[in-house]
């Protein structure tokens, strides 16, 4: 089961996906493979130099 590198939580549980391009990916995710809950996500960015905001934008698929 995918998983949090960080805390361990569990992709099952992290509900929905939070993506970056892939250069602001590397900047918070230079390891060569895995993924973050949203929680870990903002304490990498918080280390990151400069950095002052996470901006976000919600996409909608299909619904039944």
């Amino acid at each position: 089961m995918a998983e949090c590198k960080d805390c361990g939580e569990l992709y099952n549980n992290m509900g929905v996906n939070i993506t970056f391009s892939d250069e602001q990916w590397k900047l918070i995710f230079p390891e060569e493979s895995g993924l973050l809950c949203a929680s870990c996500i903002c304490k990498r960015v918080d280390k990151l130099k400069g950095s002052i905001a996470i901006r976000a934008e919600i996409d909608f698929g299909e619904t039944q």
